[in-house]
């Protein structure tokens, strides 16, 4: 929150899909999450890793949960994957989280300030079940010592699970301190694009219909995320208008990496940095569904092709049909690239 306040704070803002591959993907490639298969099939990196590539960036990629799980080192890190490194499977996840954070923390003060870098770091604490590092404090109180959502119904009190989660978050937020305090030490830190997001959101019964975690639909719980960027030379700003992880590569390639052609060449992402669009339909992803969101409905289509309307306290509207642009908008999005 204190770095948000001096950064890029986009408050309305979704991913693009419930689950982390989905999440990550729309994220890296500027896409929609349906491109997952067909980009894996072909083990094809997005735009932004070869345009950094190119630019001879060097690559400082970590993951607490392994990389291979989902398959991101045959799709986002394809053509880096000799770079990724993974936390020691021996050691939990919150050990993991200090790990990989204590390596980047050690890349950025050995690195040469005249060389350009990207640095990744995947955390899994704020992942169910939760993970906290013995006698971390907390002040979120009660807290469950462990959470099961499968033992859990529609009228259990969700307090201790959240608490739980709240406490993984702030054992997270310590951690993205220290990494950032280490980058103003390393003397980059205002000659560095810094991004500090999440891959989907997570739930716990806030709908009241016995929803837990994320991979279940498309609701706000389970799709916004914080979405922090800190740009050099961008003043501090709020920006409410919606926006999506598509949006990242695009502006990253335009802004950063001098990409000249239009968006639409390579992205379905709008340039954070120019005006988004008003009622835009938001394309998002899951293993069994996909949806589109347009304003205060969301169109819910299964793999068979029904489609369901539900508004977005997920009760469904009878009656109601899709709106017509916003789905043809979304196909178009969906097939733009799978036609060249």
């Amino acid at each position: 929150w204190q770095y948000a306040q001096q950064a890029q704070q986009f408050t309305n803002h979704y991913s693009s899909g419930n689950a982390t591959r989905f999440g990550l993907f729309g994220l890296m490639y500027g896409l929609p999450g349906g491109y997952w298969h067909p980009v894996l099939a072909q083990q094809r990196a997005p735009e932004l890793i070869e345009q950094m590539r190119r630019d001879n960036y060097r690559m400082h990629l970590y993951g607490s949960a392994p990389l291979y799980s989902p398959e991101f080192d045959r799709t986002v890190f394809a053509s880096v994957r000799e770079r990724i490194v993974n936390g020691p499977a021996e050691l939990p996840s919150e050990a993991r989280d200090r790990h990989i954070v204590e390596r980047l923390q050690q890349d950025l003060r050995q690195h040469p300030r005249n060389e350009r870098f990207f640095g990744f770091v995947f955390l899994d604490s704020p992942h169910a079940p939760y993970h906290i590092p013995a006698g971390f404090d907390s002040p979120f109180q009660p807290m469950a010592q462990d959470v099961n959502f499968l033992k859990l119904g529609p009228d259990h009190d969700p307090t201790p699970e959240h608490n739980r989660y709240r406490t993984a978050v702030r054992y997270t937020d310590t951690l993205i301190g220290q990494l950032l305090d280490t980058l103003r030490q390393s003397g980059m830190a205002d000659n560095t694009v810094v991004l500090i997001t999440g891959d989907h959101g997570e739930e716990f019964n806030d709908l009241h219909q016995n929803y837990w975690g994320h991979n279940g639909n498309f609701s706000d719980y389970q799709i916004r995320t914080p979405f922090v960027l800190h740009w050099p030379g961008k003043a501090p700003r709020r920006v409410a208008q919606v926006s999506s992880h598509e949006d990242f590569a695009p502006t990253v390639l335009r802004h950063a990496l001098q990409c000249g052609n239009p968006t639409a060449d390579y992205s379905t992402g709008h340039d954070l940095f120019a005006p988004l669009p008003e009622g835009r339909p938001l394309l998002v992803e899951s293993w069994s569904q996909r949806a589109v969101r347009k304003d205060e409905r969301i169109y819910l289509f299964d793999k068979f092709g029904a489609t369901t309307v539900v508004d977005r306290n997920y009760r469904e509207i009878e009656g109601e049909n899709a709106d017509p642009a916003a789905v043809s908008a979304s196909w178009e999005m969906l097939t733009r690239f799978l036609k060249r």
